[in-house]
């Protein structure tokens, strides 16, 4: 209904008048008390009171989303298909020219024309810009999210974006989104969103390890509209369906640091191999179950395709990714190349600074440098693994592990140990060098050593190739020296299928290091198999067990576990070893976060169990002084105005319902240990009135006993 030279000239319009064609004039423009009651109020410039009728507008006229009710949208079949309804009064014949408006462009009221489009920069303040029809897949709205790919729980909404459009907008400007997808509420399965400077990027796209406990939301966007990856480290529960992001579209841009990216090389090749593997194993059974086939999550090629992606760089370095995004990688002392990740966006001449924690190490590590701290940010996101527990205070690891090598070997037996391929299995090569450096272990010189794991082979070289990066001042000394910190007389490796089935023909008392480490799959499997049942033998977890896993149940007393359709005793000494574990607790998590200065304007916690999410976050606040909160996956921060725009809900896993099997009946020993627990209880129900120096003792005493037991 607007003529195209009343549109293409907004200043002729007067900033008060009623945009509404069919029944103003100029004159009336500059009296709004002179329109016709039955006028339709402009968007730029409506009041309150102008609003309150909204019976007097015209049937045809779409009304405003600011108070429009599913009974108002008049007439739809007026609309053509592909046009984006304005927030005014569109009408019929100006929506027919949708050809009129770029595709990728959101699109505003009823004026804009290319020009205007084509330069975001030029819309008018007061143009709302809904970021539902953003793109040019979302034409249609944002309808239900049908057809989701939920492979490897990842999933994205193939035909439009995400339902952003309860989003306000003050002033017209796109807001700088920070949408958290993974590890909400986890602590795997880590990913995060980003919108701002026109593009859009992920920070780490891990799979999801152990039991899954919340659904996660899809990815706004289609993986191929994703400009950039950045990866905090290699670990799979951060950068694991990078491949799967690969197969489904994503062409864009991978960082990281040198160490990672060549990490994630070894790595993702072999979690694809397991994909494979997985896949052909399944269909074989399927086969003769007449079954469909199932595909892999991903291939080899999709991880090979991924690596061509990634660009590299070094530590400290300020690196420009695009106009208006710039990133910095800090050593998080967590894993070889590890890092926390400082961002600076700038949208419409206005620069946020992030900073992602990723995994924040533990101090005195073998082998890495302790983290390395951010100067300060406006947002940060920090992980909470530890969140609401110490370490206790390190012990000689080596003098530890060589009396477990002692105990075990002194009564024929193996020490099998499930590690991680990666960084795990290298602190366990420098302590057992040490050991039998030093001759902690008698009456068994030159025990063997099988490394059971091409991947931590592998990972192993690449350990010794960057150890300028990431090795602390005494594995550096080593190296200068001439000794390999991770490499020793009887460390044997076992590439091949063959030489890890000859492991276990050797009858010898022997440590066995294979992954993975926390027994989801990988050889260790076949390792559990044949020593479990041996009471000889000791079962040794170096590292942290998530709920769920094979490992976890071991640890937690489990009488018996199937491993490939057989049900294996346990009899084997399942022991771990305390204080070994790559993340910071609680009292570095807070060191790391108070170093910010300035102190962030907000703290997103994440990357940790449900209510410890939820405590650290209280802790930071009651304590400390700083805004945090622990966002659920789905939960959209707008940086620039500083604003929650869409609140994520907990969504808990369906699973189908089982019938509840018969509990076993517990050991004697357990039941023991349970009616200790009860008494422990009643007495300190009754310790109320007890001298503030009693109760703080029995505190201590019992968060000692807690964290003694406790996974480390």
């Amino acid at each position: 209904m607007r003529r195209a030279d009343t549109i293409a000239r907004p200043e002729r319009r007067y900033p008060d008048a009623n945009h509404s064609h069919a029944v103003r004039w100029t004159v009336a423009n500059a009296r709004p008390e002179r329109r016709y009651p039955d006028a339709n109020h402009s968007h730029a410039v409506r009041r309150t009171e102008a609003i309150a009728r909204p019976e007097r507008r015209y049937p045809e006229v779409n009304h405003p989303l600011a108070m429009r009710r599913a009974d108002t949208i008049a007439r739809p079949e007026r609309r053509y298909p592909g046009a984006t309804h304005s927030l005014a009064m569109w009408r019929t014949e100006v929506n027919a020219r949708p050809e009129w408006r770029y595709p990728g462009v959101n699109h505003s009221l009823a004026v804009r024309w290319t020009e205007a489009n084509a330069r975001p920069e030029r819309r008018y303040p007061e143009v709302n810009h809904p970021l539902a029809m953003r793109w040019t897949e979302a034409g249609d709205g944002h309808a239900d999210r049908n057809g989701l790919d939920r492979a490897g729980n990842g999933f994205y909404n193939r035909n439009r974006t995400a339902d952003h459009s309860n989003i306000s907008l003050k002033g017209g400007v796109v807001p700088m989104l920070l949408t958290f997808l993974g590890a909400a509420h986890e602590v795997t399965g880590s990913c995060t969103y980003i919108e701002a400077a026109g593009k859009r990027m992920l920070v780490d796209y891990g799979m999801e390890q152990g039991k899954d406990v919340f659904e996660n939301e899809p990815l706004p966007v289609s993986p191929a509209e994703i400009d950039y990856v950045l990866v905090t480290h290699a670990h799979i529960d951060h950068s694991g369906r990078i491949p799967l992001l690969y197969k489904q579209g994503f062409t864009g841009e991978i960082h990281a640091t040198i160490p990672t990216a060549r990490l994630c090389d070894i790595m993702l090749r072999d979690s694809a191999h397991i994909q494979e593997s997985d896949a052909e194993w399944k269909n074989r059974k399927n086969k003769r179950r007449g079954e469909p086939p199932v595909e892999p999550l991903y291939t080899m090629a999709d991880a090979v395709g991924a690596m061509e992606l990634f660009h590299g760089h070094p530590y400290n370095e300020r690196v420009r990714i695009a106009e208006g995004i710039e990133a910095r990688f800090t050593d998080a002392g967590h894993l070889l190349g590890s890092a926390s990740i400082e961002l600076w966006l700038t949208e419409n001449g206005e620069t946020r600074k992030l900073v992602f924690s990723g995994d924040v190490g533990n101090i005195n590590q073998p082998l890495l440098r302790d983290p390395q701290f951010v100067d300060g940010a406006d947002y940060a996101i920090l992980e909470s693994t530890y969140g609401d527990r110490q370490h206790n205070p390190p012990p000689d690891y080596a003098s530890a592990l060589a009396e477990v090598l002692q105990r075990t070997f002194d009564r024929g037996g193996s020490v099998v140990i499930p590690s991680f391929a990666v960084g795990r299995t290298q602190e366990m090569l420098y302590f057992i060098r040490h050991i039998k450096e030093e001759g902690l272990v008698h009456g068994h010189d030159g025990f063997t050593v099988y490394v059971d794991s091409p991947l931590a082979i592998n990972a192993t070289k690449i350990f010794v190739d960057n150890a300028e990066f990431c090795y602390d001042e005494e594995a550096s000394a080593l190296l200068r020296a001439g000794v390999n910190p991770i490499a020793f007389e009887g460390l044997v490796t076992a590439s091949t299928v063959e030489e890890s089935m000859a492991i276990n023909a050797d009858t010898r008392p022997k440590v066995i290091l294979s992954a993975s480490g926390m027994c989801e799959g990988g050889r260790i499997r076949h390792h559990l198999k044949h020593n479990l049942w041996n009471p000889a033998n000791v079962i040794l977890f170096v590292g942290y067990q998530a709920v769920g896993t094979l490992g976890r149940t071991l640890i937690d007393g489990a009488d018996e576990v199937k491993l490939f359709g057989e049900d294996i005793a346990v009899r084997a000494e399942i022991l771990q070893l305390p204080g070994v574990s790559g993340h910071g607790d609680v009292d570095e998590l807070i060191r790391w976060i108070t170093h910010l200065s300035p102190a962030p304007k907000q703290v997103f916690v994440n990357h940790g169990e449900d209510a410890v999410c939820e405590g650290f976050a209280g802790r930071l606040r009651s304590e400390f002084g700083l805004e945090a909160t622990a966002p659920y996956s789905g939960t959209a921060y707008d940086l620039l105005a500083d604003a929650v725009v869409t609140e994520g809900r907990p969504a808990p896993i369906r699973r189908a319902e089982k019938a509840e099997a018969p509990k076993p009946e517990r050991r004697p020993l357990h039941a023991k240990l349970m009616l200790a627990a009860k008494r422990l209880y009643d007495l300190l129900a009754k310790s109320e009135g007890r001298t503030n120096y009693d109760v703080e003792r029995m505190t201590r005493r019992l968060n000692d006993l807690c964290n003694e037991w406790e996974k480390e």
